[in-house]
């Protein structure tokens, strides 16, 4: 009997320890992908803060504000004026993939109002430009401060989520077997299911509260 528990338990373990070293796994090779594709695109990106000023150069330097346009884009307009969906198609070969996101469509839209104001009330182009990229070091502030805001949260999560797990192992580890305990028919198997509910819930309601609360920091 002592033998059969024993087996029993060692291969719970075992199957937990499998899960959690398979998970691992896939979370350290999702991030090395996602690291390494980040390095490939970062390597052709510059980022809004370096597309802008290069405009700002272009413009100061003698260059027409849609000829800067072009020249930045590495290629001709079909008409000698610039569109939101030219200036959106710049930006996406730009932008890093960290900026791929609302704040890039409110550059965009912002581009655009610059060049209509500088055509249309004769502004110089660098001053409005000017004005563009101040927005855009605001925006990147406020995404760093928001980042930062939230990564102890995320940090708490993950770490609350891992306790279950490691309160069975050490419960193991003593002695106490609390493995023979939830998975025996009756009282045990009862909390198991129960706790199993109430900690996907959480998981859930925890989730939704940092995705709502992150949607009304970017409103």
């Amino acid at each position: 009997m002592n033998a059969d528990l024993l087996s029993f338990q060692f291969s719970v373990l075992i199957l937990i320890a499998g899960v959690l070293v398979l998970s691992s796994r896939g979370d350290a090779r999702r991030r090395l992908e996602s690291l390494t594709r980040k390095k490939a695109l970062n390597a052709e990106a510059e980022g809004s803060a370096v597309l802008i000023a290069s405009l700002v150069a272009l413009v100061r330097n003698g260059s027409g504000l849609v000829e800067a346009y072009e020249e930045l884009s590495d290629q001709r307009f079909a008409t000698k004026e610039v569109t939101y969906d030219r200036v959106h198609t710049m930006l996406r070969e730009w932008c890093l993939p960290a900026e791929q996101d609302e704040g890039m469509e409110a550059i965009a839209v912002a581009l655009v109002a610059s060049y209509r104001l500088s055509a249309d009330s004769g502004c110089r182009p660098s001053d409005c430009l000017r004005v563009v990229a101040d927005m855009q070091k605001r925006q990147a502030a406020m995404k760093d401060a928001r980042d930062g805001a939230f990564a102890m949260p995320r940090a708490t999560v993950k770490l609350l989520s891992g306790l279950p797990i490691l309160t069975v192992f050490l419960g193991e580890l003593m002695g106490a077997h609390p493995l023979f305990f939830l998975f025996r028919p009756g009282a045990g198997l009862g909390c198991l299911v129960v706790g199993t509910c109430f900690y996907c819930a959480g998981l859930i309601w925890m989730r939704g509260l940092l995705d709502g609360l992150e949607k009304g920091e970017s409103l």
